[in-house]
């Protein structure tokens, strides 16, 4: 079975295109979150649930080749799964703030402020001003930088998340 191992990086772009499928759906519940309401409580036990999701990509793997892949397939594995998940949901992402709703960043900045307005926090009207202020400034990201953080933050967290799942699933035992 060793010498037929399928290449850590094939397992993890397998599984990144299903979990690029999965962040496609908890992007779009989430940029609908403040019209459907249902759609934020879909998106927030998205997030909840990668965790789970990833778990189960990287034991499966574990379990496939009988409990022989090292700590560092099983990360790497993982942070090849986020990557090229992060890239199809980008894609997604892109298109939808560059092509369908050309004016989604600036109107979540425009209800950022309305919020913090209207909020009772003392520095409330300060963070309202500093938005406005990089409105006018012309300082809000377009929709490819913000993808790019996007995917940046995907990946540094995903690696992280990887190390814990990696131990985890290499302490339990295979049955």
């Amino acid at each position: 079975m060793a010498e037929l191992k399928m290449s850590v990086y094939k397992r993890g772009g397998d599984d990144g295109f299903v979990f690029g499928i999965y962040l496609v759906v908890m992007f779009f519940a989430t940029a609908y979150s403040m019209t459907i309401p249902f759609a934020g409580l879909m998106s927030t036990m998205m997030m909840l649930a990668v965790p789970v999701v990833m778990y189960r990509f990287l034991r499966r793997s574990y379990v496939a080749f009988d409990g022989k892949l090292t700590f560092s397939e099983l990360w790497l594995q993982g942070i090849v799964t986020v990557f090229c998940g992060g890239l199809i949901a980008g894609l997604a992402a892109v298109v939808f703030m560059r092509w369908i709703q050309p004016d989604y960043i600036i109107s979540q900045a425009n209800a950022a402020i309305k919020i913090w307005e209207e909020s009772e926090l003392p520095q409330g009207q300060e963070m309202a001003d500093v938005l406005r202020k990089a409105i006018e400034q012309k300082m809000i990201p377009s929709s490819i930088e913000l993808v790019i953080e996007m995917l940046w933050l995907q990946v540094f967290s995903g690696s992280l998340l990887s190390i814990v799942l990696s131990l985890i699933i290499r302490a339990i035992k295979i049955k």
